[in-house]
């Protein structure tokens, strides 16, 4: 099967070296037309995949909270009337509760409730919103801060992270690749590939409501692999034309043969098994993230072997400068000792995983620069912990009095604060709010969420962006493990097809440990607070949810293309060192991002790719191989 794939690579190789402009003239009018085709039938990602997605979020809507507070004095009633009319009047808004006060009376808790969801109001527009409804009223010793469901929507713009990441990609290609000239092959493959993954996406959209974060994740994931591919097709090329070879012979027979076959499988492993894999977490957002890295991936991989071969063609020698990649690797021997010490390292690093514990995102990690951070602290010193993530009991008007069920649980002193029962906009729901006496991403908010469900009669619905979190986190954190093992059986199996089972096997076992060092490390930087300094905490947090499994995604997807490389040509190692130290560089410039969840996944991910290509690739993979095959290693 290999074999006949790569008569068909070769030859659609030789084709496009002989006709490169023509090439790079088709692809540009392919991402034209997918550009047009996604503008009028695509659709832009949507918050609402984001959103909590339950029958009781979507009656009540979603939720803000305005706290303000006084330098001096207590409010008096009535002092908050024009504050709470004029919150009245923001777009969806439905109601505005009376001033909650604390006990010192100098700081009151305002909610408003929203008509609709968060996703549907849109964290920018929703938050701009607010801000403009409290400017009026802050100053003369007042001051007001923002927080709850809606405005944590939003997420500021940091620094141009993605610019600098390119420029650094740029920078070390140059350098690995040693000519201008192949670095421009590595742009051509990453805007062609990226641009018409995009696009797709684009496309898919108009289908299938697309999470806000899959773009990011797909495009970081692009940059990734793109260097990934073209240092491997540029390692074969060079070799090809040292043999004497023509420039578009080489780019056919040499490179699109040999190197593009691995690109071919390692893409489409990676493009067929993320998706499969993903349906086992049973999550909007990670799955359509899942899509949009596989529309990425399959873009790259069309790009890599027709655009690759077309500009080797065109350029010859002036892309075969000797580089870091030119040279060629020296043959090493792993003693048992080397594979022991590496195997223990490993091991003492995934033992922390056992206390792995994720919260998607607490408000608690934003800067403190950030209103929402702000408003986290004032609440949470004046009202507790509980108040920055209440729960809302959701029940039908006609269904029972709510007035003794809310003075049952007030008695059970399981919980800090029960409000009284209030009507929503319709008056067919009666609502009233619950508080843990901890703070939101805190393990005893699950166990008080859980007493709550179990006191409520049938027929009342817990909502809330807390319990919507802890329901999240409670899930992912039982199928993450499972997700993980099915991905990477589904990966071995399709690498059985051209190594043999004992082969496949040590691939998946290692894979699998370097992926539980990974999540250790991760527990000891996030959750042990060793890396705080680097996320810019004053504490340890949990480890966020979509960072864990996001960074999954893009160690899965780079670690399957060195494991392809590898399994396939033992030299390929040094190959897969080079762009693995490329990846490690481009995530850590995207950790630039303000973001905190986006510093946890693009140094998570960092870390996987460190461990995976320096402990997995180049020491305990071959030297586990060597150690089990008494002839010693040659794969097919």
């Amino acid at each position: 099967m290999r074999s006949a794939m790569a008569r068909r690579l070769v030859s659609l190789g030789a084709s496009c070296a002989e006709r490169p402009w023509r090439v790079i003239g088709v692809w540009v009018v392919v991402i034209a037309v997918a550009v047009g085709l996604a503008a009028a039938f695509g659709a832009r990602p949507s918050a609402e995949v984001d959103a909590p997605a339950n029958t009781g979020a979507a009656h009540t809507g979603a939720d803000a909270r305005v706290i303000v507070q006084r330098s001096s004095g207590v409010f008096a009633s009535g002092d908050l009337d024009a504050l709470r009319a004029r919150l009245l009047e923001v777009p969806a808004a439905a109601s505005v509760s009376a001033p909650r006060l604390a006990a010192r009376g100098d700081t009151a808790l305002i909610a408003v409730r929203y008509r609709l969801g968060a996703g549907e109001i849109g964290g920018s527009r929703g938050r701009n919103e607010l801000e403009r409804a409290v400017a009026p009223f802050r100053g003369d010793g007042v001051r007001i801060e923002i927080g709850g469901e809606v405005p944590e929507q939003h997420t500021d713009n940091g620094p141009a992270t993605e610019k600098l990441a390119v420029l650094v990609a740029l920078g070390l290609l140059c350098a690995m690749l040693g000519s201008p000239a192949a670095v421009a092959v590595c742009a051509a493959v990453a805007l062609f590939g990226i641009g018409t993954g995009l696009a797709l996406l684009t496309m898919l959209g108009g289908a299938l409501p697309l999470a806000t974060v899959a773009p990011y994740v797909s495009v970081l994931i692009g940059v990734v692999i793109s260097a990934d591919y073209v240092l491997l097709f540029l390692a074969r090329f060079r070799e090809a034309l040292q043999g004497g070879l023509h420039p578009r012979a080489a780019a056919a027979a040499a490179a699109n043969g040999r190197a593009g076959g691995s690109v071919v499988i390692a893409g489409l492993t990676v493009a067929v098994c993320l998706p499969l894999g993903s349906q086992l977490l049973s999550a909007p957002t990670l799955s359509t993230v899942s899509y949009a890295v596989a529309a990425v991936v399959v873009g790259i991989v069309a790009v890599v072997v027709t655009v690759v071969p077309a500009m080797c063609g065109a350029f010859g020698h002036r892309v075969a400068r000797q580089g870091a990649t030119a040279r060629r690797p020296r043959k090493r021997t792993r003693s048992v000792a080397t594979v022991a010490s590496t195997v223990l390292v490993l091991v003492l690093l995934a033992v922390p995983v056992t206390g792995l514990r994720t919260w998607p995102r607490s408000a608690g990690s934003w800067a403190t620069t950030d209103t929402i951070r702000r408003a986290y602290d004032v609440t949470a010193e004046a009202f507790g912990p509980g108040a920055n993530g209440p729960f809302t009991v959701v029940v039908e008007a006609s269904a029972w009095p709510v007035g003794p069920l809310v003075t049952a649980l007030r008695r059970t002193g399981d919980f800090a604060f029960v409000s009284d029962p209030d009507y929503d906009a319709r008056r067919s729901l009666r609502l009233f709010t619950v508080e843990a006496r901890s703070a939101p991403d805190d393990a005893a908010t699950v166990t008080a969420l859980r007493r709550l469900r179990a006191a409520l009669p049938d027929g009342a619905t817990v909502t809330g962006l807390t319990a919507y979190f802890a329901d999240l986190s409670t899930s992912l954190d039982r199928r993450f493990l499972l997700m993980m093992l099915a991905v990477v059986a589904l990966t071995e199996a399709v690498v059985v097809a051209f190594t043999d089972p004992v082969g496949a096997a040590t691939a998946g076992a290692t894979k699998l440990l370097g992926l539980a060092a990974t999540y250790g490390a991760m527990v000891v930087l996030f959750q042990w607070g060793w890396g705080t300094a680097i996320l810019g905490l004053p504490a340890a947090v949990p480890m966020s949810t979509w960072a864990a499994v996001l960074a999954f995604v893009i160690v899965f997807a780079s670690s399957t293309n060195h494991e392809v490389f590898t399994v396939s040509e033992a030299r390929n190692s040094h190959v897969a060192a080079a762009g693995g130290l490329v990846a490690i560089a481009i995530l850590l410039a995207f950790a630039l991002d303000p973001d905190i969840v986006v510093r946890m996944l693009c140094i998570g991910a960092a870390v996987g790719i460190l461990i995976d290509v320096f402990a997995v690739r180049l020491v305990l993979f071959p030297g586990v191989m060597t150690m089990v095959r008494a002839k010693g290693w040659t794969p097919n």
